[in-house]
């Protein structure tokens, strides 16, 4: 199954919202239709959908017991980077270091979802690792009383269009609903102990999210979606939502952290005041150009490298030799590339440096003028904080067609050429830099969710 094709077919989503009304099929008073668009719009673009890994965890950490906290988060080991050598949760951990400046208190619930199958602890703040948080459901739900008058239509309307996708059917949805249904219950025990001011999370759209959403909503605590990553018009759990409930969705929470006009506006379009967005920018990419601004003043480099087979020493070398003498280069290897690390060291000396593959490329990022690299899709971060691109290889031409055509990016036609190319892009960015990412202070998202 081509997942081109499926993506091409996420507005059938939109067309399902206007024909079927789903927001009017419930179980116990709550609407279920985010779960089974969600779960539709993860097989369109995955093939099949993308269920939470819950795992045991095998190293030991202290679980911090649940006191009270002003802010609750919920977070998973995805969003793990390491800064200075500690272990760095990308988009919560400035927000709660931002938080304890003004003696606020944060607790951090956290849930497995990747094959690291351990917890990786960040040091300094409290953490709650959930573990056996998908028990055996005990609750029933009887089928023959719910009255979904549209939802044998909109079954045939997904056999007719999306024949190769797993068709939901009121039995899944229900099991589905009655697993959100118990992990809320155990969210609503912690909510009970901790009472916090208002809940964070990332993402919002999977078991833990809407489960804690629900919580959330019974006990009238604002929840907030911190974006994860940039989203585009057809996304499936952020955009073009329709025929919403007056009220909203009880397992959609009520704030949308966006990182910029774009995102917000994606989210603004849904049109109802029960769902808000709001502009925070990117929390770390924040945090880092606040506190890890490029003091001195040349004009510094980053190079991305790709893994073999476009790893090649010899032309890095040609390209910083030959290169002026007043750039500052940084070099970033690929993750599988550390090895590579002594061998540049001990060439260049102390006039490049050669970071790790697990170097936050965000980190690097806000301190440097430009960026370059054969054809990696770190052009797109680096433009995404406002810092242009040279593509050193011409596959990158078709690859990166937008960013070259918006002039985040350009492609060298050979090495003789790179100091032209840099002198281009000077003149560009005056024109067009401007950073994706909005930088906003985080103390001020803090007291727009009336917390300072």
């Amino acid at each position: 199954m081509s997942d081109t094709g499926n993506i091409d077919k996420l507005y059938l989503i939109h067309e399902i919202e206007k024909r079927f009304h789903p927001q009017t099929w419930k179980i116990d008073d709550i609407e279920i239709w985010p779960l089974i668009r969600v779960s539709l719009g993860a097989n369109l673009v995955k093939g099949v959908e993308s269920p939470i890994k819950y795992k045991k965890r095998n190293q030991s950490f202290h679980n911090s017991e649940f006191q009270s906290a002003d802010i609750l988060f919920l977070t998973n080991d995805v969003l793990k980077r390491k800064i200075n050598d500690k272990w760095f949760d990308s988009l919560i951990t400035p927000i709660a270091i931002e938080a304890k400046k003004h003696n606020l208190r944060t607790l951090s619930l956290e849930y497995l979802n990747s094959n690291n199958g351990f917890f990786r602890e960040v040091p300094e703040f409290d953490y709650y690792f959930l573990e056996n948080f998908n028990d055996d459901v005990i609750d029933k739900v009887s089928i023959e009383n719910l009255k979904w008058d549209t939802f044998e239509d909109f079954l045939l309307f997904i056999e007719q269009n999306l024949p190769d996708i797993q068709k939901p059917s009121i039995e899944k949805t229900v099991a589905k609903y009655l697993k959100i249904k118990e992990i809320s219950k155990k969210f609503e025990n912690i909510l009970e102990r901790c009472n916090p001011k208002i809940i964070m999370m990332v993402p919002s759209y999977n078991e833990y999210g809407f489960a804690l959403t629900l919580a959330a909503k019974r006990k009238s605590i604002p929840c907030v979606d911190i974006q994860h990553g940039f989203f585009s018009t057809e996304h499936f759990a952020y955009s073009k939502w329709i025929n919403i409930p007056k009220n909203g969705y009880k397992l959609l929470p009520d704030y949308y952290w966006s990182w910029n006009e774009e995102s917000k506006d994606i989210i603004e379009n849904w049109g109802v005041s029960a769902h808000k967005s709001l502009i925070g920018g990117h929390p770390l990419y924040n945090y880092l150009t606040l506190n890890h601004q490029n003091e001195d003043k040349e004009y510094t480099i980053l190079y991305s490298i790709q893994p073999k087979p476009y790893f090649n020493k010899e032309e890095i070398i040609k390209l910083i030799k030959n290169s002026s003498s007043n750039y500052r280069w940084i070099i970033k290897l690929h993750p599988t590339m550390n090895l590579d690390k002594k061998e540049l060291e001990n060439y260049f000396g102390d006039k490049v440096i050669v970071e790790c593959g697990n170097t936050n490329l965000l980190e690097l990022l806000t301190v440097v003028d430009l960026h370059v690299t054969k054809h990696s899709s770190t052009a797109i971060e680096a433009a995404s904080v406002g810092v242009a691109t040279i593509f050193l290889d011409k596959n990158a031409i078709h690859m990166f067609k937008e960013l070259i055509d918006s002039n985040w990016a350009i492609y060298k036609e050979d090495y003789e050429s790179f100091e032209s190319a840099i002198q281009s892009l000077k003149k560009l960015s005056q024109k067009t830099s401007k950073s994706l990412i909005q930088k906003k202070s985080i103390s001020v998202m803090l007291k727009e969710f009336n917390l300072l």
